[in-house]
């Protein structure tokens, strides 16, 4: 009895972080027997590490969605300083979880960026390995190791998220004077 696993490729997927995605990971039994039907498997996908925010695995019995959105996964820090002269320090990966520095800065109380260090690890894998099962679930069949990459080498939502935090800062600015 042939598995045939979709999608066939380990890897699957090369995201940016905070990009949206969804995945369907399927398996089906091949007869070998001439004029016989293929049997769908019931399929279960787990992460091999801890469950990462913002990745979501649904099962609908024959076929598992892994779906969400890469979220903010690498270690940005901001200091800022505050429009009371005292100084702030931001990491993406302390306080709330799954939020960007971006989104934990309060622009309207923030007199200066001292600086933006983004994290230099800018490469990420979440391992996930998925089960075939008879069509009751009561027997495994097979399972197959899958990967899901965040790669963002250039940083780019961090430049593009540094720009507009620098000018609502601005904007805030000249609109209470």
């Amino acid at each position: 009895m042939a598995i045939i696993w979709t999608p066939p490729l380990i890897n699957l997927g090369v995201l940016k972080e905070n990009q949206d995605f969804t995945y369907t990971i399927t398996a089906v039994s091949e007869s070998q027997q001439e004029n016989s039907p293929s049997t769908n498997l019931r399929v279960t996908v787990e992460f091999v590490d801890d469950e990462p925010d913002n990745l979501i695995i649904n099962s609908s019995g024959f076929g598992v969605v892994v779906s969400g959105n890469t979220g903010f996964h690498f270690d940005d820090k901001l200091h800022l300083l505050t429009k009371n002269y005292t100084y702030q320090f931001l990491s993406t990966l302390t306080g709330m979880r799954g939020k960007s520095v971006w989104n934990k800065a309060d622009d309207t109380n923030t007199r200066q960026v001292v600086g933006f260090y983004p994290d230099v690890n800018r490469y990420k894998e979440f391992n996930l390995v998925a089960t075939a099962q008879s069509p009751f679930g009561d027997t495994v069949i097979d399972t197959k190791n899958y990967k899901i990459v965040i790669f963002d080498p250039n940083w780019d939502n961090g430049k593009n998220q540094l720009r507009l935090f620098l000018d609502k800062i601005k904007n805030n600015d000249s609109n209470s004077n």
